[in-house]
This record gives C-alpha cells, structure tokens and sequence, in this order.
C-alpha cells in the first residue's frame, strides 16, 4: 500500500482521530483487511492505492474521479 485516504462523516464522535487510525491500519494489514474493518462501520470509506498501481474503493466510496493515468488500475 503506497496510498490510503479515509473519509469519515462529521456526525461520527472523533471523526478525525477515527480518520487516522483507519488510515494507519489499512497500512499495516493491507488493503483486503483494512476494508473489511472500514466496511463494517457506518459513515466511513476509504481509497488504498497499491504499489502496483491498483486503485480500491470500499464499499462506502462515493467520490467519484475522472482523471487517472493510464498507469492505474480501478479495482
């Protein structure tokens, strides 16, 4: 994993330090098991980028984005 960003909903309590640790685990344990604990919580989704250029979405990603080179893979 070369990339992690976790979006949390402001209504979530400590929405930031979740952010955070989120981020940090997906890290650690990898894309398949860092979205199986984001996707269990409401209000939560992530984008990991690996280092081969594979771009994953959890469950709850709603951003969408149109401009990727074609070095990337969309999961």
């Amino acid at each position: 994993v070369i990339s992690v960003t976790v979006v949390v909903d402001s209504s979530v309590s400590d929405c930031n330090m979740l952010a955070d640790i989120l981020t940090k685990a997906t890290f650690i344990l990898g894309v398949e098991k860092g979205f199986e604990i984001i996707d269990s919580m409401p209000g939560v989704a992530c984008l990991a980028v690996t280092d081969d250029y594979e771009i994953y979405k959890s469950l709850n990603w709603q951003l969408a984005f149109d401009d990727v080179s074609k070095d990337f893979v969309v999961n």
